[in-house]
């Protein structure tokens, strides 16, 4: 088992968050700091309901360490991410007496956490609350970092709040039971780490990824490696810029500014997010080569890479004019000028806000002309 621990400089409650990532961590709750100073207390569960079962082992291990424990079931798909879609966990709060010394557990996937976190956030001005990831990509990117939020019809996760976890919890007996499509969403987001930000690990998944996109699973030691080396990088990039105003997080949405758009236009459901993020880092790594920051080469090898991924084809027939107006209201454009994560090279990127119109219709033209392969 590993353990990191992200200094926070405006946490809420507590000066840091403790990440341990590990196998069958239900059986060492007893020495995690869940409850952000070691004491015990009420546990309100939030979890997926698809893992009814390989769950138990959660609220069981709580119990056995002294918690009571509370539990909610949610259907994770994006359509709980919304104000509407939460109103029923407020009410569930409420009226099982949820207060301030309360912690709130969110168990499943990014949506889960997404959704989740934010209610922790604005429940009472802000409760503690315990992020357990449960899929590759939760426990890579989105399960860490305090980003909390619900989508808007205009955008993804256009309302929210950033509220870190006391306490995140990665562990790899839930990658096991992952669907392929869920494998692949995650390993976009890994992928992402490696082009954008380390050059080792994205020489290490060149050469092992499509193996390991369908055995990680069966080696605890492999999956252990992967999301603590992803997130020692997020960690870095959060510490420096937690609340995302100085420009040093922005790096970890590369691929994600075209591929919120893709995941906006087929309404939250066609994509999973890691296959519009490789979407997106497609249309990034051309728009790097247009602005002349990475060789013609260079894009053509990186686009095979991520061509190598069996996700479904960009959808035909959608306007520019309507791409551009969801790219506008993207929350990481100001004051409509739209900012784009670039490469210079494999591990080094930049952000770009002089992309013109014309640039990305280029993009999106060379992009739609490509495939991608259904399951």
């Amino acid at each position: 088992m590993k353990k990191l621990s992200l200094k926070l400089p405006h946490g809420q409650m507590d000066s840091r968050s403790e990440i341990w990532i590990g196998h069958h961590l239900p059986r060492q709750i007893k020495r995690l700091r869940l409850g952000g100073r070691n004491q015990m207390g009420r546990a309100f569960l939030v979890i997926d309901l698809v893992l009814k079962h390989s769950a138990s082992a959660w609220w069981e291990g709580l119990r056995a360490a002294g918690w009571q424990v509370e539990i909610r079931w949610v259907r994770a798909t994006e359509a709980l991410k919304s104000l509407s879609s939460l109103e029923p966990i407020y009410h569930w709060l409420i009226q099982k007496g949820a207060d301030r010394q309360s912690v709130i557990f969110a168990i499943g996937g990014g949506t889960v956490g997404d959704a989740v976190g934010f209610v922790a956030g604005t429940y009472l001005r802000g409760v503690r609350w315990v992020s357990v990831p449960t899929t590759l990509l939760a426990q890579v990117d989105s399960g860490l970092g305090g980003k909390t939020a619900v989508n808007h019809s205009q955008g993804k996760n256009l309302i929210g709040v950033f509220h870190q976890p006391v306490a995140v919890l990665c562990d790899s007996e839930f990658l096991r039971t992952l669907p392929t499509r869920e494998f692949i969403s995650g390993w976009g987001e890994i992928i992402k780490y490696g082009i954008a930000l380390d050059g080792s690990l994205f020489r290490f998944l060149a050469t092992h990824s499509q193996r390991m996109v369908h055995e990680i699973f069966e080696d605890p030691g492999v999956a252990e490696y992967l999301v603590s080396t992803c997130l020692k990088l997020k960690k870095v990039a959060v510490e420096k810029d937690e609340l995302d105003q100085n420009g040093v997080r922005a790096i970890l949405n590369f691929g994600h500014t075209l591929g919120h758009v893709f995941e906006a236009e087929t309404g939250y459901g066609y994509f999973r997010h890691g296959e519009a993020v490789i979407w997106g880092m497609r249309g990034a790594v051309r728009l790097s080569v247009l602005r002349g920051l990475l060789s013609e080469k260079k894009g053509i090898e990186l686009d095979q890479f991520l061509s190598s991924f069996k996700i479904p084809p960009l959808p035909t027939g959608r306007s520019f004019s309507s791409r551009l107006r969801l790219l506008k209201n993207d929350k990481k454009s100001t004051s409509g000028v739209l900012k784009f994560v670039l490469l210079q090279g494999i591990g080094k990127s930049v952000v770009d806000q002089a992309i013109s119109p014309e640039e990305i219709r280029e993009a999106l033209r060379w992009l739609s002309q490509k495939k991608g392969v259904k399951n």
